[in-house]
C-alpha cells in the first residue's frame, strides 16, 4: 500500500466533513483504477466517492503497482464528492517509483548443502522465479533454473530457498570457484526485470592453497617476508602472518599473530636476532608455509 497525501476540500453546500473523495490511478498511462468520472470531473455514476474524508489516507493498491523490482511512473489525481454525489475538478501529481531490489540471503562460502534464499512477495501474483548462477558479472552463460511458487505462495511476505545441490545443473559448479546470483520474479500479468543491479556473489566449496617461494630479504633493521599466491581461484585469497621464536611452538596458540588479511604478496617487518615465520592462507588453521631469519 502507498500513502495519498492531500488536503482537505472545501464544498458550498457539504460540510467538511460530509465529504468523500475519487482518486484515479494510472500506472505508465494505462489507468488500473478508474474514478467513474470524466476528465473535468464530472460523474458517470451516482455514487460516493472511492476513499473516506481525511487528508491523509491509504487507498490500497493491490497488485498495480507490482512488480516493485522495475521503475513505474504512477500518476493519480483525486476529487471531491458532496453530499450530491457532484464531483469537483480533479486536482493531479505525477509520481516517479524507483525500483527495489529483491533481498537476496546466502553465505560467502557455500558447501553444496547450503541455502540460496530470496524475499517471496507477493507470491499470490507470482508465475515463478528465474535463478541465475554465473562466474562471470555479466551472466554471458548462466546455470539458469526456474523455481516454482511452493507451499507459502499464500503469503504476502515471507522468503523461499534452495539448496545448492538441487539446483538442476549443480554438477557443473566448480569448487574453489567465486560465483555471482540473482533471482527474476515472473509475474502473472507483467513482464518483469532482475532483482539487482549489483548480484550477491558467493565461494562454492572454498579451499585454501598455501603460499609458494616463500622467502625472506634482510635490510638493516628491517626485512622482507615475500611470497606467491597458491593454486587458489579465489580472486580476493588473503594472508595472516605469524611470528614465534620457536619453530616447535604449537601453532597457531603459541604464535604471535604479527599481521592480519593481506592481499599484497609482500610486507616489512622489523627483524629480531632469531625469528620464525609462517604464512598461512585466510581461513586455514594449519600452517603451510614459513620462512626464518637468524
Amino acid at each position: 500500500k502507498y500513502l495519498l497525501h492531500f488536503n482537505p476540500s472545501l464544498d458550498n453546500e457539504t460540510p467538511q466533513s460530509g465529504l468523500s473523495y475519487n482518486v484515479q490511478i494510472s500506472l505508465d498511462n494505462k489507468i488500473f483504477n478508474s474514478s467513474m468520472s470524466d476528465s473535468l470531473g464530472y460523474r458517470k455514476i451516482v455514487s460516493t466517492g472511492n476513499i473516506s474524508s481525511g487528508n491523509n489516507n491509504w487507498f490500497d493498491t493491490k497488485n498495480w503497482l507490482l512488480p516493485q523490482e522495475e521503475t513505474k511512473i504512477v500518476s493519480w489525481k483525486i476529487q471531491a464528492i458532496d453530499h450530491c454525489f457532484s464531483g469537483s475538478e480533479f486536482s493531479r501529481i505525477d509520481t516517479l517509483l524507483s525500483s527495489r531490489d529483491l533481498e537476496l540471503f546466502s553465505l560467502d562460502k557455500m558447501e553444496s548443502d547450503d541455502l540460496l534464499t530470496w524475499e517471496y512477495v507477493f507470491a499470490d501474483s507470482l508465475a515463478n522465479y528465474q535463478l541465475q548462477i554465473d562466474d562471470d558479472l555479466m551472466f554471458g552463460s548462466p546455470i539458469e533454473q526456474i523455481v516454482l511458487p511452493g507451499k507459502n505462495s499464500k503469503l504476502k511476505i515471507a522468503k523461499y530457498n534452495i539448496v545448492l545441490n538441487e539446483l538442476t545443473d549443480f554438477d557443473s559448479l566448480e569448487e574453489n570457484t567465486q560465483y555471482y546470483w540473482r533471482v527474476k520474479p515472473n509475474y502473472k500479468f507483467r513482464p518483469s526485470c532482475f532483482s539487482r543491479s549489483v548480484p550477491s556473489f558467493i565461494y562454492y566449496n572454498t579451499i585454501h592453497y598455501p603460499p609458494t617461494n616463500v622467502s625472506i630479504e634482510v635490510e638493516g633493521e628491517y626485512f622482507t617476508i615475500s611470497w606467491e599466491k597458491g593454486d587458489s581461484k579465489i580472486k580476493s585469497e588473503v594472508y595472516d602472518v605469524y611470528s614465534s621464536d620457536d619453530p616447535n611452538a604449537v601453532f597457531p596458540d603459541e604464535w604471535e599473530r604479527e599481521v592480519e588479511g593481506l592481499n599484497a604478496t609482500s610486507i616489512i617487518l622489523r627483524s629480531a636476532e632469531v625469528r620464525f615465520y609462517c604464512i598461512i592462507a585466510k581461513g586455514d588453521d594449519e600452517k603451510i608455509g614459513g620462512g626464518k631469519h637468524e
